[in-house]
Order: C-alpha cells, then structure tokens, then sequence
C-alpha cells in the first residue's frame, strides 16, 4: 500500500524568512533541507514536507500590517496521533503572544 500522507493546513501571521527560521528552530535534531518555497525535514523513514503558500500581508488599520502564510503540511510515514502531537508541538513553539 503506497504512503498516503497525514495532510494539515495552517495560517500564521509569519513571513517565510520567520518560518525558515522556525522550522530549523523547532526541528534543530533533525535534518531540514530548505527550498524555495518550503522544507523537508526527515526522521529516519520518516518525512514531513512543508510547503508555503504566497507570503501575504494583511492590514489592520491604516498603518498596521502582519505578514500572512499559508502552510501545508504532509507528514509522511506518521500515524494520525503522531501528526497531532508534531503539530500541537509546532503550534505552541510559533504562538505569539499579545498583551
């Protein structure tokens, strides 16, 4: 039976500069390899591919303005537990606060 990828979509107020960074932040023990509009990262047979979508900005006001992205998310090889947790893991290292 042929791998069929766990699929997760995500919207965050980050550019992919800061989501580069964060991947190789997050994942530091493993390897990612960076391309022009995504990553992969591998864990043994394992694989997570990421790719984003068009870097977007949305306005708030006149003035303000936050980056916008797209993620798409296929987690190769992980069972549906495993993407869960990799991805509430994810979230919680990217969340920004207010205040």
């Amino acid at each position: 039976m042929p791998d069929t990828p766990q699929r997760r979509v995500l919207e965050l107020s980050y550019s992919h500069v800061e989501l580069f960074r964060a991947f190789q932040r997050i994942f530091d023990s493993l390897p990612v390899c960076i391309q022009e509009t995504g990553l992969t990262v591998t864990d043994g047979q394992k694989k997570i591919v990421v790719a984003f979508g068009e870097a977007r900005e949305r306005r708030l006001g006149a003035e303000f303005k936050l980056p916008e992205t797209t993620i798409d998310f296929a987690f190769h090889g992980y069972s549906e537990g495993e993407t869960d947790a990799i991805l509430n893991h994810f979230i919680l290292r990217t969340r920004r606060g207010g205040g």
